[in-house]
């Protein structure tokens, strides 16, 4: 994402369990100058817990008007050990 002052990506992810995938939350996080930022998902995890992930940028609320609402691809994760 490009960087500008005051700009945060939202970070949405859901949880797969019993056949559908279910809101475990979103979050706005600030960029730093390269215009990435940094989330770690701290441990423990499950072996086999099944995660989507995807990053947005949200008019006005990731702070700033400059550009239209985006909406990046799910990205799927398993946790193997």
């Amino acid at each position: 994402m490009t960087a500008y002052k005051g700009r945060a990506q939202r970070l949405e992810l859901e949880v797969y369990a019993n056949g559908k995938c279910r809101d475990a939350g979103a979050e706005y996080f600030t960029l730093a100058a390269n215009g990435r930022s940094r989330v770690t998902l701290g441990p423990p995890h499950d072996k086999g817990l099944r995660l989507r992930i995807r990053s947005s940028y949200v008019r006005t609320s990731s702070g700033d008007t400059l550009n239209a609402t985006t909406i990046g691809s799910w990205a799927y994760v398993t946790f193997t050990s």
